[in-house]
């Protein structure tokens, strides 16, 4: 089980460590990387934010195995560079530019509700691998109160602070961010899965405070029932994502 948040993000290494591995191993087979794709940068090479190659990694558990490559070359007509994030050989552990992030939410032709559904896909991703031996020792509330230790996994930005409102329900702070509308709507996604794989029976995602709209820093609210609980009063702030 995890004792300590450091055993969590300690795991979430080990689990890209292990996707990398098993990357190598196909790369060496075969790539779709073009040959004048930038490499991926360090993450202390630049005052960017940059996000974590499993983002882009998950993208085909959204648009499907069916319809990856042909959504995959209609997108490197457009942007061969962010089209290259997409590309088999890409190593979970590598830092993108997070604005890359920020433009494949918005490319031609993504489903309905895909920042969401990816920010779900990248946590079932990395989570699933070591989840099946910790489940009796996870708890939302133990989670997400160390996920000041999970966030720099996923992403270089944002110095998370997380405010116990009670047992079932807590407030998330990030400033710093991108202040990009479809990367909160991402963040949405990933902290419900986060809580779901938690112990969560459901989990309820409020954003009540956003850098697009110019506040301090984006503030999510989350709670969420267990067996012997009944859903929570969402009372503050407004239900739906900044739109």
């Amino acid at each position: 089980g995890f004792a300590r948040a450091a055993d969590l993000a300690d795991a979430l290494e080990a689990a890209y460590a292990q996707l990398d591995a098993q990357t190598m191993s196909s790369s060496r087979r075969v790539s779709l990387r073009p040959s004048g794709q930038r490499s991926a940068v360090s993450p202390g090479g630049s005052p960017a934010f940059k996000t974590r190659g499993i983002v882009f990694r998950s993208v085909p558990r959204v648009i499907g195995a069916r319809n990856m490559a042909a959504w995959r070359a209609r997108l490197e007509e457009q942007d061969a560079e962010l089209a290259a994030t997409l590309a088999v050989d890409v190593r979970a552990m590598d830092w993108f530019p997070t604005e890359h992030l920020g433009a494949l939410l918005q490319a031609e032709g993504i489903p309905d509700e895909f920042s969401k559904k990816l920010g779900r896909a990248t946590v079932r991703s990395t989570f699933r691998r070591f989840f099946p031996a910790s489940a009796a020792t996870l708890s939302p509330l133990a989670t997400l109160g160390a996920l000041a230790h999970i966030w720099p996994h996923y992403h270089s930005w944002g110095q998370v602070e997380s405010i116990k409102i009670d047992a079932r329900q807590v407030i998330l702070r990030l400033p710093e961010t991108p202040a990009d509308k479809e990367i909160c709507r991402f963040s949405t996604g990933l902290l419900e899965q986060i809580t779901l794989l938690s112990g969560g029976l459901e989990a309820f995602v409020i954003h009540t405070k956003c850098q697009c709209r110019g506040d301090v820093a984006c503030e999510f609210q989350v709670s969420w029932t267990t067996e012997d609980s009944l859903p929570q009063d969402l009372n503050s702030g407004d239900s739906t994502i900044v739109s």
